[in-house]
């Protein structure tokens, strides 16, 4: 479930039902499971050479990891595909969330940039308001107001289209008509050919 995308008075429904279920689903601790109050020198959790305090970075749950190791795990989910979004602990067995400042302080600017597309994909096919532009090449989104019987929109790529069926505007034909003309004009090529 992807709670980044949700309208907010669900969220607060579900984080009033249950909060604690809410914080484990997307990874929030209420403290670290891992405590270092005095430690000098810690062990990076992968490959176990220790490091000063300065050459360790911890999410919220406090699993010391080097940069090193760090920037090899989140460049790794970054590249395995939209699944980094829901990064967690490398811990096996821990479940707290990566967040945004991790990747912003460990990645590198070309996945930075990969996972800026992921998040916003994600958040353009999560929005019901949002839709991707269905002209071929084309790479910007579009937001529609729903209001009226008019669901012609308009792409910054100059393309129009109906929002309920993606297909070319056709205002004021409904769109089980366009469909059925599609799919005939579809059967007679074929058989032309």
């Amino acid at each position: 479930m992807n709670w980044c995308c949700r309208s907010v008075s669900k969220v607060h429904d579900a984080w009033f039902a249950d909060e604690e279920q809410v914080r484990k689903a997307v990874g929030l601790l209420d403290e670290p499971v891992v405590q270092h109050p005095n430690a000098r020198e810690l062990t990076c959790g992968i490959c176990f050479e220790n490091y000063p305090r300065s050459g360790i970075e911890m999410a919220s749950c406090g699993h010391p990891y080097c940069f090193s190791c760090w920037e090899g795990y989140i460049s790794t989910s970054i590249n395995d595909g939209p699944g980094c979004l829901m990064l967690r602990c490398p811990e096996p067995s821990c479940g707290a969330a990566i967040g945004q400042d991790m990747i912003d302080l460990l990645a590198s600017n070309e996945d930075k940039q990969k996972y800026g597309r992921y998040l916003l994909r994600s958040y353009i096919e999560d929005n019901k308001k949002s839709k991707w532009c269905p002209a071929p090449g084309c790479e910007y989104a579009v937001t529609f107001d729903a209001g009226g019987a008019n669901y012609d929109v308009s792409c910054l790529c100059s393309y129009s289209f109906c929002w309920n069926c993606t297909e070319e505007a056709h205002r004021p034909v409904d769109c089980g008509t366009v469909v059925k003309w599609i799919m005939k004009n579809s059967a007679e090529s074929e058989n032309m050919n």
